[in-house]
């Protein structure tokens, strides 16, 4: 019947009645037009192959083949003229609406990548500022240089006379274990430096010197300068013999902060009385302060923490014993603090700056036992979250696996879990997402009447880490997704490695 069917289709040149002059001007048109449509693919082909930094490459092959297959519909429009092949026809142009439609779609959401791409004239907009910058920069370091050749013929013609006796000074203060000065407090410089100053600073004692009374004002912490004038004004007016010392810090050539502890060990004074020069010695406390620091933020961190913990605490005994009857308050209580010891327990291990993904997973289903975990699959990304997140996320897992031991997937022979999180880019930015799918349980329904468990694991978890928790009840398997920006999971370094 259907080659009868087939048999029975009759050449488009039937339907032109066969006048040459109507036969050819659809044929040429059809040749014509698919030779341009398959020139153009061949353009697009060539244009990609040599921008190899093209961003919308698959926008470009999406365009080939759809510009491809109209060009087909016309070869096959050109072969019906003189061949009834409707039934190809047919099929290629219902290719062809298939990639047209695929394209049709794709490309809306490229629309605000494509507008993104600056225009020549924006570039150029670009370019010609940029050029007034580099402009005004060079006017800039050659008015540097300018002064920098001023303060070393200035620091040339002082230093001169007293080149004879420093030789000899120099000989024995570079061999000192710290760093020696001579401070001019009249033109607010130091006029002598030994070299010492190079393991300390990272500086040489010329370059030191040719700061001239830039020097503490450019390399002084803001913090200390104001102390540090403040320090040189009384020094001048009522200079002691006594020795004096004075804390502050200086940036090293590095860009690090050196803290220095200076004893002023001697002065020179004018006709008046008044004190003109500091004589003194700094050493490095570098070493001190950050011990002092690193001890002030780990006792603020403790106690930080353990307010914490213990509202935490107090919040699911309270919880608990509003939930739970009297009979199981106790052990109720128990299982969900073993869970936060178990999350704690890692946070101290990893120096309270984040526990491993897996290991905090493997940490709340301990309890389950050997039987049980091997019914478990557990997948995702090898991160470290921060403390905060563990003990939300750790209490939400070890809720979940109780529950799942006593009603759901693992309270039968056959049932498994599978635990799997991950991180992807959305239009919201980077997310965090950790899910808890059953399957092979008993059949599921939800819970007639809330209790603190389901508060565990959908608000503690969620406000844990600012995100949004989805709990289904499928009739297959409950499943339990949690969803946070990744930035409130992530522990601080892996949020700077990231940055």
């Amino acid at each position: 019947m259907e080659g009868m069917l087939h048999n029975s289709y009759v050449a488009h040149g039937y339907c032109l009645m066969w006048k040459p002059w109507l036969v050819g001007l659809h044929g040429l048109s059809d040749i014509l037009t698919a030779l341009a449509y398959f020139a153009i693919p061949v353009a697009i082909f060539i244009f990609v192959k040599r921008r190899g930094d093209l961003e919308m490459k698959n926008l470009a092959w999406m365009f080939v083949a759809f510009i491809t297959m109209c060009g087909l519909t016309h070869v096959v429009g050109l072969i019906t003229l003189w061949a009834p092949i409707y039934e190809t026809e047919g099929w290629v142009k219902g290719a062809t609406a298939v990639v047209s439609v695929i394209t049709a779609i794709a490309i809306f959401p490229l629309i605000p990548k494509a507008l993104a791409i600056p225009s020549p004239s924006q570039l150029q907009l670009v370019n010609e500022q940029l050029s007034a910058e580099i402009d005004a920069h060079k006017k800039t370091l050659a008015e540097l240089e300018a002064a920098r050749a001023e303060l070393e013929l200035r620091v040339e013609q002082r230093t001169q006379a007293l080149n004879e006796s420093q030789t000899f000074l120099k000989r024995i203060t570079d061999i000192a274990p710290t760093m020696l000065y001579v401070y001019d407090i009249e033109n607010q410089r130091n006029e002598w430096i030994n070299r010492n100053v190079v393991s300390a600073l990272g500086y040489e004692p010329d370059e030191i010197q040719a700061m001239g009374s830039a020097l503490f004002p450019t390399i002084m912490h803001p913090d200390d300068f104001a102390r540090f004038k403040d320090h040189i004004e009384n020094q001048k007016k009522l200079g002691t013999e006594d020795s004096v010392e004075f804390e502050y810090r200086l940036r090293a050539s590095d860009g690090e902060w050196v803290w220095l502890l200076s004893q002023e060990m001697a002065y020179t004074r004018n006709n008046e009385g008044e004190v003109t020069h500091i004589i003194g010695a700094a050493h490095d406390i570098t070493l001190r302060k950050e011990q002092e620091e690193r001890i002030h933020l780990l006792m603020a961190e403790v106690n930080h923490r353990a307010k914490n913990l213990l509202t935490v605490v107090q919040s699911v005994a309270r919880q608990t014993s509003r939930l739970s009857d009297p009979a199981t308050f106790a052990e109720d209580l128990s299982n969900r603090l073993a869970g936060l010891a178990a999350s704690q327990d890692l946070i101290v291990q990893g120096d309270w700056q984040g526990v491993r993904m897996r290991e905090l997973v493997t940490s709340q289903l301990g309890h389950l036992g050997d039987s049980q975990l091997s019914r478990l699959v557990v997948e995702g990304d090898p991160i470290t979250v921060s403390p905060a997140a563990a003990q939300g996320i750790g209490m939400a897992l070890h809720e979940l696996s109780t529950n799942a031991l006593k009603y759901g997937a693992l309270s039968n022979e056959a049932g498994t879990v599978l635990i799997a999180w991950t991180t992807k880019i959305g239009d919201e930015g980077e997310k965090f997402i950790i899910s808890w799918q059953e399957r092979d349980g008993p059949m599921v329904s939800p819970p007639e009447k809330t209790g603190f468990g389901r508060t565990v694991i959908e608000r503690m978890a969620a406000h844990a880490v600012s995100g949004d928790v989805d709990l289904s009840y499928a009739p297959d398997g409950l499943k339990w997704t949690l969803s946070a920006p990744l930035d409130r999971v992530l522990n601080r370094t892996e949020q700077t490695g990231r940055t």
